[in-house]
């Protein structure tokens, strides 16, 4: 576990060679865990172009029956989101809605995720 810690470089005094023994080890589970799917959403983003230019690749050879999603060209599978928005956050949007407080433009990107 410790080498698998120093291969993202940390510098946290809490996980240094003298202190490691005495960190829980669900702690470091948890932390290689969040570690690794950080890194994992760093190097989608970082395939984002790739994966638009393999999609248009695919768009001129395979005409327009193909269908295919940006996820399809991703390196790892994106993190799934469920529900979308959180309710708090549908709550606050409606309360702009409702007493016009949003330019147009963005009520009506706003209309799909609210209905």
């Amino acid at each position: 576990m410790y080498c698998r810690l120093l291969a993202f470089s940390i510098a946290e005094p809490l996980l240094h060679a003298e202190r490691f023994g005495k960190v829980p080890v669900k702690f470091l589970l948890a932390c290689i865990e969040s570690l690794e799917q950080n890194r994992q959403n760093v190097i989608n983003a970082n395939s984002i172009s790739s994966s638009k230019l393999g999609m248009v690749v695919l768009g001129a050879l395979g005409g327009k029956s193909v269908k295919a999603k940006l996820q399809d060209f991703l390196p790892f599978e994106p993190p799934k989101t469920e529900g979308g928005l959180a309710s708090s956050a549908i709550e606050a949007m409606k309360w702009a809605l409702k007493h016009e407080t949003l330019p147009p433009v963005v009520v009506g990107m706003l209309g799909a995720e609210l209905s």
